[in-house]
């Protein structure tokens, strides 16, 4: 019989790395049942990187991760010590030394966390490997028991033809793309037994009919986090761990979020969330914060009174914070937006030459985007004269990303529109080359689906071309330009860092810094601020209202928070009714 309030996960010594970069050393952490945990620290300390270890897709370099769940008559261990030992065939080392029910699947069954459980077999796992070396079933591991969600959309594509970005605009190419209903159903498949009247339910307070009938690559930002949560309850994992649920979603859908996470813990599934901290739900028990390569766990008691009473350390810093950052208490971070103003009229002189040569920016009448009998904007109207500063608004799934996506070029029912962008009429003989080239853009899908195989400098000089990724080679001046606004963005030293190892908020960042290379006269930041930690958050605004500070400078800022909205925006668009309103300060 399990004692009561036991321990579930155990790290002895763990070290946390990333290429070849140390994040976390000598961790020690117990997580026992009846805990909730948070992690909790600054962008590109290891969060992310440490979920990946305790859900099992990853493998540390030192240390111990003992797993201690309910299922298993004996507990299973990762030790990096004995690594080699099953290297060649299973990539990590899980021992359980009896029998118990396990599924079987496929190397990428194990890599998809959505990917469904195909067959079951009835396993004696022996003391030695040598058995499961010659057999196509694999010892359990982690990964079996918890699913981690990253809330990275792409994972909703695998196994499709090709995805980019604009993909979702274009309704001639979804034929091979199931809807969201379907997509569900074929996931379900093959896991037995399932309690389908719950799920139903959960499915029901997420999603409508109607959405429901949509093409899974029509939804929005927010829309996919909230599939990726559902999907991650038909493994009917012991442990969930969610990296940022929060991100991208409007105040509804949070609130539906906090309400779901507390029913499944009243159905006995375990939790660790990583969140910024003022959204850290009221149940949570446990604070892990990472900071200067250390993990500290708190209980939340000791992390309140941490907060009350910072160090000598933070309260130096203080003095030189922000009182946003004063009151989060998040002030420290391995990333520093450089304090030097920046100019991008020194920065980026002649690049923005004749550019900004408009009175209207964007002008819009009557538009009516639809795929099918599905309505996604309907009679707008918007005029965005050059210097305005806007905040485009509105619940997830009203069509803020489409709205953006005609302005960028990258909509083909734009043709069919009454749309006027730098004063052209859309479709008067333009190129959507001589729209991009005027303007700087950032949202979360070009973050998904930007190439993982470009290094920093390559990224931030693709923004000169308005390609993703950069193929041809840079003049000497258009590099010492880039490496000019890396070191303004404090990024200098990931300048040979691929972007997929990147942590989040290094990567906004980054494409921050491509938005605003050839200093465009239009500046669209969609969800700019998602995955920041307090400080950079303050510190992105900061910069955005520098950059605005330039008289002929127009921007279009999305954003579901309020407190983000940065003070140089003066009006606000809201969908999906197309109101606009004054913006008080």
């Amino acid at each position: 019989m399990r004692e009561k309030n036991c321990i579930i996960i155990q790290c002895i010594g763990l070290q946390v790395n990333a290429y070849q970069k140390e994040l976390i050393s000598d961790l020690n952490w117990e997580i026992r049942e009846n805990d909730f945990w948070a992690i909790s620290g600054p962008n590109g300390c290891g969060k992310t990187v440490l979920s990946t270890l305790i859900s099992g897709k990853r493998m540390q370099v030192k240390g111990m991760i003992h797993y201690f769940f309910p299922e298993t008559t004996s507990d299973l261990s990762v030790n990096s010590d004995k690594i080699h030992a099953v290297q060649s065939r299973f990539h990590k080392p899980y021992h359980i030394s009896t029998g118990s029910m396990e599924p079987f699947r496929t190397n990428d069954e194990m890599n998809d966390l959505t990917a469904p459980i195909t067959a079951y077999r009835s396993v004696t796992w022996p003391d030695t490997l040598a058995t499961a070396k010659s057999s196509s079933i694999r010892p359990a591991r982690p990964s079996d028991h918890v699913a981690e969600v990253s809330f990275d959309a792409s994972a909703l594509f695998r196994g499709f033809h090709e995805m980019y970005y604009q993909r979702r605009y274009n309704q001639s190419e979804e034929a091979d793309l199931p809807t969201i209903e379907e997509f569900i159903q074929l996931k379900l498949k093959g896991y037995e037994p399932f309690n389908f009247k719950t799920f139903n339910l959960k499915l029901n307070q997420f999603f409508s009919r109607e959405l429901l009938k949509r093409k899974i690559n029509q939804l929005s930002n927010g829309e996919s986090k909230k599939l990726l949560i559902i999907l991650s309850l038909i493994k009917n994992p012991y442990l969930i761990i969610l990296d940022q649920p929060f991100t991208g979603l409007d105040e509804e859908n949070r609130d539906l979020i906090y309400s779901l996470l507390a029913e499944i813990r009243n159905q006995g599934i375990k939790i660790i969330i990583i969140c910024r901290p003022e959204e850290m739900p009221d149940s949570v028990t446990h604070i892990l914060e990472i900071e200067d390569c250390k993990g500290h766990p708190y209980s939340l008691n000791e992390y309140q009174n941490k907060q009350l009473f910072p160090s000598k350390k933070q309260q130096e810093l203080e003095k030189t914070s922000s009182p946003k950052q004063q009151e989060s208490g998040k002030i420290n971070s391995p990333l520093q937006i450089h304090p030097d103003s920046v100019n991008l009229t020194t920065l980026n002189s002649g690049y923005s030459t004749g550019l900004a040569d408009f009175t209207l920016a964007v002008a819009m009448k009557n538009i009516h985007i639809a795929y099918g009998t599905v309505k996604i904007l309907e009679d707008i109207n918007w005029d965005i004269r050059k210097g305005e500063r806007w905040v485009l608004t509105g619940p997830n799934g009203s069509g803020k990303s489409t709205l953006l996506s005609l302005i960028y070029g990258d909509h083909p029912q734009a043709y069919a529109q009454n749309l006027v962008l730098f004063d052209r009429k859309r479709g008067s003989g333009e190129s959507i080359w001589d729209i991009k080239k005027k303007i700087g853009f950032l949202s979360p899908e070009m973050q998904i689906f930007f190439p993982r195989d470009q290094s920093t400098l390559k990224t931030i000089l693709s923004g000169l071309s308005d390609t993703m990724g950069l193929f041809r080679k840079a003049s000497s001046e258009e590099i010492d330009l880039a490496e000019n606004l890396m070191h303004r963005l404090a990024i200098t030293s990931l300048s040979e860092i691929l972007f997929h190892q990147l942590s989040t908020g290094e990567q906004r960042l980054v494409l921050l810094a491509r938005s605003l290379i050839k200093n465009p006269p239009l500046l669209i930041l969609d969800e700019p601020c998602q995955g920041l930690d307090d400080n950079h958050r303050y510190q992105f605004i900061k910069l955005v209202d520098e950059i605005c500070s330039e008289a002929d400078k127009t921007l279009i800022y999305v954003s579901h928070y309020r407190e983000d909205f940065p003070a140089c925006a003066r009006l606000e668009f809201s969908l999906p009714e197309g109101k606009i309103k004054e913006i008080k300060m």
